[in-house]
């Protein structure tokens, strides 16, 4: 089945994403982990004043075609529920190797759960 390409003004714009390679170590230097047996999350409170999101998916989650695929899928989930994420989070999602037998649905379903189950780190006096 062939994805319909997201309407003008319904993209993920590349501001939204993280990319560099100091953004990722950041993330996973201080952040909050969580995960399921396919999902592992792991987020933190940036500055720049709305949210990020970084795809880590390695090759044991399977060929190019399937990570792509698992790829195109979150970020889409990332779009359509930007209303949920605090104006200020960095999420990185480190899909497992059994990530590419979830339906898009079930996918949706876990990463927004391990969202919500977020709670933001008390401030170090």
């Amino acid at each position: 089945m062939i994805e319909p390409i997201a309407p003008a003004g319904e993209s993920l714009p590349p501001r939204a994403r993280l990319r560099r390679k100091r953004e990722f170590q950041h993330v996973f230097k201080g952040g909050w982990r969580s995960g399921t047996s396919q999902l592992r999350l792991v987020i933190r409170e940036n500055e720049v004043g709305y949210s990020r999101l970084g795809l880590a998916v390695g090759r044991r989650v399977g060929n190019a075609v399937v990570r792509n695929l698992l790829k195109r899928r979150l970020r889409e989930i990332f779009r359509k529920h930007r209303d949920l994420f605090p104006q200020n989070l960095d999420v990185v999602v480190v899909p497992q190797a059994k990530a590419d037998e979830l339906s898009f649905e079930a996918l949706g379903e876990q990463f927004l759960s391990l969202v919500r189950g977020w709670k933001p780190r008390k401030k170090r006096i």
